[in-house]
């Protein structure tokens, strides 16, 4: 027998409270204790997490990626499981559920073709497959000159060079083109060798209905930002060091990033880390002995919109926007934002702190022989952990007694809230601190790279080992919004995208009230775009961003793709707004992103999650894994438009680094005038349902619809080890989801130990099914609700945190959810929720009007089996 998710939610209790057989239901030996066992709730969601990551994702059928995948949810680690094999059946679940079309696009091979091979190609060749070209630059060239050619005559191609500039023309014979040609062409590329850049690859509306793609099915071509470096020669091979050195590639940036075998390389640091995709804060942290106060600044412009207002918001009716005044020191690019105005509501003006003051036992030992502390850089969490930021050196005083001052020239708006004073630290990109294996530095003054390279005194790095990133972004595609200057119809088949430089050092764009801001770059930016498919691609070891979609971008569908080793967010979409009106329709909708993998997000930048969505509409994310992250896996900056649907998606080890956040979180801070809809101040309604969340780390509630949020409904979705919070805001509706034990969250994840009291997020948690904070009643229409609920609690009797409702009726609570019809169970059974002072159970709210309809039972009843049978029915495996 198994439910849907329509009768899940309720049904299932009811049968389970009434005695139904969990043997009855085929599920996998589990043993069963013979009283409520934290630990074996704990393992029975990671086992179902496993296969729900199997059914909804084909990669983790392959042996090393479903022990990947094993590992991270440690199933061998906590709860001594091996990984099991995959089985072909795990995956008929997601196969038999219908999935978005991809704008109805066909994946063939368009009648124009051109062939290229990095290894043996030349880009005078005619680009056949015996005579391939050599860049893909030259392919796309003859794809734009072969198209506007009349079949059989000759043309004149541009020829480019390895890194895409235009060195000279050469002419050769189009390919014959059928009488029904469409105009579409496909580039073809051999995966002989890497495909390596010097300028990125850049699509404009000429090159509409292109495809790029391997040339045969097996193939899986890369494209990297990367150039080779040698030759090397040693530098210090004494006292256990294994340093060598080599020329600078022309046009490398100092800021470039090296990679040792494809896999990012650490810039010399302190504390020292061996590496920085697996090492989670304390670990290569240090403090600061005190924080320098925020560099004064004019009072910011204030950027009133009078007719943009909701008054169904008690906190958040009105529009805040600052801009920043004359003189002031750089923050925003644009200099403008939610937090730059004089009084955000829920928060504070921007400010960073302009330094650092050290203590010698917590800082470097090498600090008073720097040399050159402007080529450094100070990486350090936000001071409450709600992201982080990188500052610039600008000066360095170190004192004889070893302790010092640090100033800061810059950066800081990588996170768009800000604070006084900061958090764990570490410093890079300082020449003395290369001493140990692994790192690098690049010496701009005499155009040097120096790695060292391993712990082998004397043994050097192999030829073609080692490249140096060079570029921010590998791929443009770019328009406009007017229908003829738009570029259409381009697909992207099982490319892979490696090696850019990182953007950290950037000024962030602030898009609107959320608090995340995010780098306006990445390793493929897309707008003025529509119809764009990017199908079975890997986004792997990039300094910044994965895929950037901004401004008018309609229809882009991204599937079956890794986005792994990122130094920033995976994919980040926004448009744009004239302040409070979105009349320009500059938007980026109707966006599906679909069976994707998102995972070791954030290295550098710790405000970075898998989607991160502003000023966006009508986003489709369904069926993804999303794990191994500083903060959220998907943040919606912002109510600007909505509409969106969160399917069949697993979260877990996310808010790995920092604090007060969610697996999934949302924002909502500013009324935005839709035009389109009448005028509405809110957004479309957006649907969560069918999610498995596992909170972990330093997460508290895996459902954050935090300040201002409205227009949500949750369905059928089951969080594990964490409760759901509204806070502020309105029209938010949860009903028929299942809650697993909210109230043993620290039992899910224990904080490492903090050498030095390093500082480091609150682990904190509610035990609370769910937290309401901050709403009006305002009826029916507009109520936050919490409906046909599930929650299992382990010991806690306490089901909800409701803040200052009034206990003797409903009609006079300020912020109170229309709660009704939901299933409690509770330490024997006695449900009760506090009420602004008072604590209530079940039948004394149920005789004043709350909890009309639930119930609450017995959890010492419901054994590991059972809730694993309900997390399954949930999710429909």
């Amino acid at each position: 027998m198994l439910l849907n998710r329509r009768d899940s939610g309720r049904a299932l209790t009811l049968l389970v409270a009434a005695g139904f057989s969990c043997a009855e239901t085929q599920l996998p030996p589990y043993p069963v204790p013979t009283s409520p066992d934290a630990k074996a709730i704990d393992c029975t969601v990671r086992s179902v997490a496993l296969d729900f990551a199997r059914a909804i994702q084909p990669r983790f059928e392959a042996p090393d990626e479903s022990q990947a995948l094993c590992a991270a949810l440690q199933l061998e680690a906590r709860c001594g499981s091996p990984c099991p094999s995959p089985t072909p059946t795990q995956s008929t679940a997601a196969n038999s559920r219908p999935s978005p079309s991809p704008s109805g696009h066909e994946f063939k091979d368009q009648a124009l073709s051109f062939y290229v091979n990095a290894a043996t190609g030349q880009d005078t060749a005619s680009g056949t497959q015996s005579q391939p070209f050599a860049t893909i630059g030259r392919g796309l060239a003859a794809c734009r000159t072969a198209r506007t050619a009349v079949p059989h005559a000759a043309a004149s191609e541009t020829r480019l060079s390895r890194g895409g500039q235009v060195t000279a023309k050469q002419s050769h014979p189009p390919q014959s083109l059928p009488e029904d040609f469409d105009g579409g062409c496909t580039v073809l590329l051999a995966d002989a060798a890497p495909y390596v850049l010097t300028a990125p690859l850049a699509l404009t509306p000429a090159d509409s209905n292109l495809t790029i793609k391997p040339d045969s099915p097996s193939g899986a071509p890369i494209v990297t930002g990367a150039v080779g470096v040698g030759p090397w020669s040693p530098h210090n091979l004494t006292g256990g060091l294994n340093i060598w050195k080599a020329p600078l590639p022309e046009g490398v940036p100092s800021s470039g990033a090296v990679y040792v075998h494809g896999r990012r390389a650490v810039l010399a640091r302190w504390p020292n880390v061996a590496d920085p995709v697996t090492t989670l804060v304390p670990e290569g942290y240090t403090k600061a002995a005190s924080w320098l106060r925020p560099t004064p600044r004019p009072p910011p412009i204030e950027v009133p919109q009078p007719n943009a207002t909701r008054r169904a918001d008690l906190t958040f009716p009105d529009w805040w926007w600052g801009r920043e005044a004359p003189g002031s020191p750089p923050t925003f690019d644009p200099p403008e934002g939610y937090w730059l105005s004089r009084t955000p509501a829920g928060g504070a003006t921007y400010a960073v702190p302009s330094g650092l003051v050290y203590d010698p036992e917590d800082f470097s030992p090498r600090a008073s022989g720097w040399a050159n502390a402007s080529t450094g850089r100070i990486h350090a969490f936000h001071g409450v952990y709600w992201g982080s930021w990188v500052f610039t050196i600008g000066g360095h005083t170190p004192h004889p007694n070893g302790s010092g001052v640090i100033t800061f020239s810059g950066g800081g708006s990588q996170e768009a809230r800000g604070n006084p004073y900061g958090g764990a630290l570490f410093v890079e990109g300082i020449k003395e601190e290369l001493d140990f294996p692994g790192e690098y530095f690049i010496d701009e003054t005499t155009n040097e790279i120096y790695l060292f390279y391993n712990d082998t005194s004397g043994t050097p790095p192999p030829a073609n080992a080692v490249a140096v990133a060079s570029l921010e972004t590998l791929m443009s595609i770019a328009g406009d919004d007017s229908s003829s200057a738009r570029v259409s119809g381009v697909t992207l088949i099982n490319l892979t995208f490696t090696g850019s430089v990182p953007t950290f050092t950037k000024s962030f764009k602030a898009p609107s009230g959320g608090d995340w801001s995010f780098a306006n770059t990445a390793a493929v930016v897309v707008e003025g775009t529509q119809d764009l498919t990017v199908d079975q691609c890997s986004f792997t070891d990039l300094g910044g961003n994965g895929l950037l979609l901004r401004g008018w971008t309609r229809r882009v569908v991204v599937q079956d793709s890794l986005f792994d080793r990122l130094g920033d967010s995976a994919i980040v979409t926004c448009g744009e707004s004239e302040l409070a009106n979105l009349s320009s329709l500059q938007v980026v909708a109707n966006t599906i992103i679909q069976r994707n993998v998102f995972r070791n997000m954030g290295i550098e930048v710790k405000q970075a999650g898998g989607v991160y969505s502003a000023l966006s509409a009508n986003h489709s994310i369904i069926d993804n894994v999303f794990y191994n992250g500083p903060r959220a896996g998907i943040n919606i900056n912002d109510g600007a438009h909505g509409g969106h649907l969160i399917e069949g998606n697993l979260f877990f080890n996310l808010v790995r680094e920092t604090g007060d956040h969610g697996a999934f979180n949302s924002w909502d801070r500013e009324p935005y005038i839709q035009t389109w809809r009448l005028g509405a101040r809110t957004p479309m309604p957006s649907h969560l349902r069918r999610n498995l969340f596992i909170n972990t780390h330093y997460g508290i509630h895996s459902l954050d619809h935090d300040d201002g949020s409205n227009a949500f409904v949750d369905t059928g979705n089951v969080v594990a080890f964490a409760g759901m919070k509204n806070y502020l805001g309105f029209a938010k509706n949860l009903t028929g989801n299942l809650f697993v034990r909210p109230d043993v969250a620290g039992a899910a994840w224990t904080p490492p130990p903090s050498p030095n009291t390093i500082p480091l997020p609150k682990a904190y948690y509610f035990p609370y099914c769910a937290r309401s904070l901050g709403q009006k009643n305002w009826g029916e229409s507009l109520a936050d609700i919490f409906s046909n609920n599930t929650c299992v609690l382990n010991s806690s009797r306490s089901v909800y945190e409701f803040g200052s409702c009034d206990p003797t009726a409903p009609s006079k609570a300020g912020n109170v959810p229309l709660a009704r019809g939901n299933t409690f169970y509770t330490a024997g059974g006695n449900a009760s929720f506090g009420c602004g002072k008072a604590t209530l159970t079940i039948p004394q709210a149920q005789a004043v009007g709350y909890e009309l309809g639930s119930i609450s039972l017995d959890s010492a009843n419901l054994s590991p089996p059972a809730v694993g049978y309900m997390i399954k029915a949930m999710l429909e495996l």
